[in-house]
């Protein structure tokens, strides 16, 4: 047996015996004939000749094993065969690493990169190194089975892993090791503020994702998972309404898996309105509190008026209210309530109190001063609510005829009551009585009508004298009932 490396010489000689006539050798490798890379030569010894043949040639690991021998001949039925000499031919491995390339693996998996050797001789006291192709100098494992647990994305790459013997080194087997991994999304920046009626355009975007095609879409708004509102990476709500203020969230899927939420707040800017309710009726001296709520985005400023007068002013508020701790018939009234935010300046809405209360009347004693066969009229206003009821009498209770009266309503609680006959003759002198009441209580109004008469003699009020002058004053009197 003959050891050489891969790459070595093979040197062999075969030799005749003295013969004549010369004798031929050719040589075989098993059973390729490898005559051509021989040289010979012959020698003469007393008339026989002696042929030396020499093989040079360069040892391949396909020669491991192969048997070479020669066959010298001088006649065509006379061949004699040399021994055959088997060749040990020692060579580096050759390996190849499974699985297939690229080695495709998930994110927080285990990656397993096996290395195998496919041929070597010697086929004992393999050394192992794996590498990462971006950094050739660490090695990273010295075994055939190259294991990373827990694998993240930054560990993607080429990998090559050798195998020595006593040889050298094999040429290295390369795999690439693609680590892929749900998608990573952003968002329009949070808050996004739109106006109501314009058009709000939401957009999610991908950060990094493997694999980055096939990506697929959602989008749904928090408290209503179930509805899909668009399956595309933009979604655009064209004349948005404030129902559509909240939170919406967008993910993006992969083969891997599903993007974590990213999250954008709809923030729809609309001017105040301010909410209609019922008349606010309450009885006289109970505390009163008038509330509106204002639907606004961004939130309004609050202003009470009674007229133009400000009674009271609140900033960024959803709720507003006007107290009155102790109502009187006259705070029945129609207050202002103006609302404005940077959308809209000054919405205004009415808000209208009632007060219940018995009737009040501008005066409590009234003296008419009339003559025979003269027209009798007389009013006077009164504040109540509800609406009064009224009846005039005589001071011994009888009620009168030929009185007429009516009621003129100039607001809600604010009443004129008029009162005429087109002559005296047949009315009395005397008080009369106007009872005027309401469910909750009752007035009297005096009213005493007196006869005309001359007027009385005026009054000395003050009177001095000077040595050559006086100085006299005088107060009026009854004038005689004129008006």
């Amino acid at each position: 047996m003959m050891t050489r490396n891969e790459g070595q010489q093979i040197n062999l000689t075969c030799e005749t015996s003295n013969c004549n006539p010369r004798a031929t050798i050719n040589w075989y490798k098993s059973s390729e004939d490898i005559t051509n890379q021989t040289t010979f030569l012959t020698r003469s010894v007393e008339g026989l000749q002696r042929t030396i043949s020499i093989l040079l040639s360069t040892a391949v690991k396909d020669d491991n094993g192969k048997h070479v021998f020669c066959i010298a001949s001088n006649s065509p039925t006379l061949n004699f065969t040399s021994n055959a000499v088997t060749l040990n031919v020692l060579y580096k491995p050759n390996v190849r690493s499974t699985p297939s390339n690229p080695y495709r693996v998930r994110e927080y998996e285990t990656a397993t990169l096996i290395c195998k050797v496919i041929d070597s001789n010697p086929n004992t006291s393999i050394a192992w190194k794996w590498i990462k192709t971006v950094s050739p100098t660490l090695v990273l494992h010295n075994g055939p089975t190259f294991t990373i647990p827990i694998i993240q994305r930054g560990r993607s790459g080429a990998y090559n892993c050798t195998a020595s013997n006593a040889v050298g080194t094999s040429e290295a087997a390369t795999i690439t090791v693609d680590v892929q991994y749900k998608p990573e999304i952003r968002t329009t920046p949070s808050p996004y503020r739109v106006k109501v009626g314009e058009i709000a355009t939401l957009v999610c975007t991908i950060t990094v994702a493997n694999p980055s095609r096939g990506i697929m879409w959602k989008w749904i708004k928090t408290g209503s998972a179930n509805t899909v509102l668009h399956n595309e990476s933009t979604f655009t709500m064209t004349n948005i309404q404030r129902g559509r203020s909240g939170t919406y969230n967008c993910t993006a899927s992969n083969t891997v898996g599903t993007s974590e939420a990213a999250t954008i707040d709809v923030d729809v800017l609309y001017e105040p309105l301010i909410e209609d309710e019922a008349v606010k009726i309450v009885n006289e001296n109970e505390r009163v509190v008038l509330t509106r709520r204002i639907s606004s985005n961004p939130l309004s400023n609050a202003f009470w008026y009674d007229g133009t007068h400000l009674l009271k002013s609140e900033t960024s508020v959803k709720t507003t209210n006007f107290t009155i701790e102790k109502a009187k018939c006259t705070d029945t009234n129609n207050f202002t309530l103006i609302a404005s935010n940077a959308l809209q300046r000054n919405v205004t809405s009415l808000v209208e109190l009632i007060v219940n209360c018995r009737p009040i009347s501008d005066m409590r004693n009234i003296t008419l001063w009339v003559s025979d066969g003269v027209s009798l009229a007389f009013s006077t206003k009164i504040i109540a609510f509800p609406k009064p009821r009224y009846t005039l009498m005589f001071g011994n209770g009888m009620q009168l005829n030929g009185i007429g009266d009516s009621m003129a309503v100039n607001s809600v609680n604010n009443f004129t009551l008029y009162f005429y006959k087109t002559t005296v003759s047949q009315i009395k002198y005397g008080t009369y009585y106007l009872h005027i009441n309401n469910s909750f209580g009752e007035t009297t109004v005096n009213v005493n009508v007196q006869p005309q008469r001359e007027p009385s003699i005026p009054l000395i009020s003050e009177a001095s004298c000077n040595v050559r002058s006086a100085q006299i004053q005088w107060r009026s009197s009854f004038n005689g009932g004129n008006i």
